[in-house]
């Protein structure tokens, strides 16, 4: 499992052996948002921006992923 939170937004991104990319808002305990990875390989980290706007995931495979939280999901 990896996790990114951030502290000012209390905002904590969670992955590992599986697909997605889950978001939680830990102000109020709830998930925000599914992001799929569209990989067939584990997250192995995770690191968000300064705005909250992209998230960046190094995956098993050695490949590195950028999603932008303001897309849609019919757009990833």
């Amino acid at each position: 499992m990896v996790v990114d939170w951030e502290q000012e937004t209390g905002l904590l991104m969670t992955s590992g052996d599986v697909r997605v990319i889950r978001i939680w808002d830990t102000d109020r305990e709830m998930k925000v948002q599914d992001i799929p990875t569209g990989a067939d390989s584990c997250v192995t980290s995770l690191s968000c921006d300064s705005q909250r706007s992209l998230i960046v995931a190094g995956l098993g495979d050695g490949s590195v992923r950028v999603f932008d939280r303001r897309m849609g999901p019919s757009e990833w």
